[in-house]
């Protein structure tokens, strides 16, 4: 349970310093709102002469899209790799 708390104050930390850089998470939202953007013309390009594809229709395409897009931005913020950082250069404890 001690080192749920310890990530969890990580985590937090992490976040609380992307929102210190304001400029730099706003980007970040624009710039997945670019890629799914992106990712949603060329799909519906694809389905522009058919209506399902190998099961799939466009709603159901354009649903995976998001939601990977949305747990790939939890996934990679950065904190696991400050995390192994902090480990081997021993700042861990002093953080």
């Amino acid at each position: 349970m001690r080192a749920a708390r310890v990530y969890a104050e990580f985590v937090r930390v992490g976040f609380v310093n992307t929102l210190a850089y304001r400029l730099r998470y706003y980007t970040g939202i624009v710039t997945y709102f670019i890629y799914v953007s992106v990712y949603y013309f060329i799909w519906k390009a694809i389905y522009e002469h058919s209506t399902e594809i190998e099961g799939f229709d466009f709603s159901q395409i354009l649903t995976y899209i998001a939601v990977g897009w949305i747990i790939r931005s939890f996934y990679f913020n950065n904190i696991d790799q400050e995390m192994a950082y902090a480990v081997t250069e021993g700042k861990l404890a002093m953080d």
